[in-house]
């Protein structure tokens, strides 16, 4: 090592110096410089030794890092494909149940509605964690597209009426533009929209949910408000965080606590921004996205 050899020269300099003492003063003089530069070295030597084992430790630690995330990521991939098939196969059988085969009792068809649904939420949970995995890894592919706002929040309002409706909701869609056209990858904002929307119909369980849509100089604006359980301001902060979730009320619904950690991911890459607002529990929720508009 050269700091051992670096030390080696420095001591064998020093008991020189040592031999050529003109006096017993000097001699006792160089002997404790010499002692001194001795513990010094030696404390040296233990330090960098100490610092090498270190980074060496380190540098193990990483290795096995990224090994562990190779694993997580193979065994994600593996599960979610393994996982998504049968469940896809076990939509498909409720769907025929309730559709399509005939004299099928009304009981039958209310428990298939339940395994359809449930069977859904599984398929969201896993593709959050995909989801999740692409972020991390940086995976996360956007298709931008010169799309109209409106009508793409209109349409997944539409898709969702019956959902509110199943809690006898009030579900209101108000927009002051018919137009408004943003760089957009469709499947990923609609994605985003869809989360904010079924979110307020979960939270919610009287009143009203709204979907607003407004142009604001060269930006568009869609707020999604409701009548729900609220958030308290220390909640607020932490809100779009990874695995993060209401503790109030994380038994009675399911979630992994990354829908907005993503969507957050998603409206940024749009060069847009999303941010929420309550005046605390149990008064109700207002989420904004906002984006930059494209003129025509």
């Amino acid at each position: 090592m050269i700091t051992d050899i670096f030390v080696g020269i420095l001591l064998i300099l020093t008991a020189l110096q040592f031999l050529s003492s003109q006096s017993l003063l000097d001699a006792i003089f160089r002997i404790s410089i010499f002692v001194l530069i001795f513990i010094f070295s030696i404390s040296l030597i233990q330090a960098v030794r100490k610092e090498v084992e270190q980074r060496e430790e380190l540098e193990r630690l990483n290795k096995k890092l990224d090994e562990l995330n190779k694993i997580k990521s193979e065994f994600l991939s593996f599960a979610s494909h393994q996982i998504k098939a049968p469940m896809a196969v076990i939509k498909g059988y409720t769907e025929l149940i309730q559709n399509v085969v005939e004299n099928v009792p009304p009981q039958v068809k209310d428990f298939a509605a339940k395994i359809r649904k449930a069977v859904d939420d599984l398929l969201v949970l896993i593709e959050e964690f995909m989801d999740y995995r692409r972020i991390d890894e940086g995976k996360m592919e956007f298709n931008f597209e010169k799309l109209n706002v409106v009508s793409i929040v209109k349409e997944i309002y539409s898709n969702m009426f019956l959902l509110a409706k199943e809690k006898n909701l009030e579900f209101y869609f108000q927009s002051d533009v018919d137009f408004v056209f943003a760089n957009i990858d469709k499947v990923r904002f609609s994605q985003v929209v869809q989360n904010l929307i079924d979110n307020a119909i979960k939270y919610t369980k009287e009143g009203f949910v709204r979907v607003n849509i407004e142009k604001k100089d060269n930006k568009v604006l869609i707020t999604v408000s409701d009548s729900g359980i609220g958030m308290s301001k220390k909640f607020q902060e932490k809100l779009f965080g990874q695995f993060v979730r209401d503790p109030s009320i994380k038994k009675e619904i399911r979630g992994t606590g990354l829908g907005l950690f993503i969507a957050k991911f998603i409206i940024e890459a749009h060069k847009g921004k999303i941010w929420a607002e309550s005046e605390g529990e149990g008064k109700g929720s207002r989420f904004y996205v906002e984006l930059p508009i494209l003129n025509l």
